[in-house]
């Protein structure tokens, strides 16, 4: 499962050829929107589903999230540091995007699709305040601790994550293992077609 700024490089990398047909904007927030389940407090599998009637643009960003994570799982061989790493990832893959006050502005309002899932306007809104915190420049340890305390984990927690992205970086296969996920991305997107 890869966390927010690796969804959205990676739907960055194919969304031109496999969902131009797609509504750009409401894609990406629905391909970042099912990990709202930590800050809602909510079961997993009321937030990542595939199970829609229709696919408009929002939903299809749903699916390919869940898709996206799978995918990831697969790839993505670790006994234990799987958060650290999901943040080592973060930090990494930031720079292949250009321009990122694109994808925060995609987080100036809430959809309507977003309150279909029972989570109120509010806790929607916040969501999209603390994406569009850590989109807002390259994770650090500093926007790390931000964006894990706004999702309530523990001090002793994030202190946790962040000293074990510090030894991850120090790994040249972790590094090399996220360069080749990043790079082999579409290849292993077929694979599931």
């Amino acid at each position: 499962m890869a966390t927010p700024i690796t969804h959205i490089v990676l739907t960055n990398k194919v969304f031109n050829e496999k969902f131009k047909d797609k509504k750009k904007r409401d894609f990406f927030v629905g391909t970042v929107f099912p990990d709202i389940r930590y800050l809602a407090k909510i079961e997993r599998r009321f937030t990542h589903s595939l199970d829609f009637k229709e696919t408009n643009s929002f939903k299809a960003g749903i699916k390919f999230h869940y898709l996206i994570d799978n995918v990831w799982n697969e790839f993505v061989r670790l006994d234990n540091n799987i958060t650290s790493f999901k943040f080592l990832e973060d930090e990494l893959l930031y720079e292949k995007i250009n321009d990122w006050k694109e994808y925060i502005g995609y987080f100036d309002k809430v959809f309507s699709d977003e309150l279909l899932f029972n989570i109120s306007k509010e806790k929607t809104k916040e969501w999209h305040n603390i994406l569009q915190e850590y989109f807002s420049k390259k994770p650090d340890d500093s926007t790390r601790e931000n964006f894990i305390k706004n999702l309530e984990f523990p001090k002793e927690r994030i202190n946790q994550i962040n000293r074990n992205v510090n030894l991850l970086k120090k790994d040249k296969k972790i590094i090399q293992s996220i360069n080749d996920f990043y790079n082999n991305f579409e290849l292993l997107l077929k694979n599931h077609d």
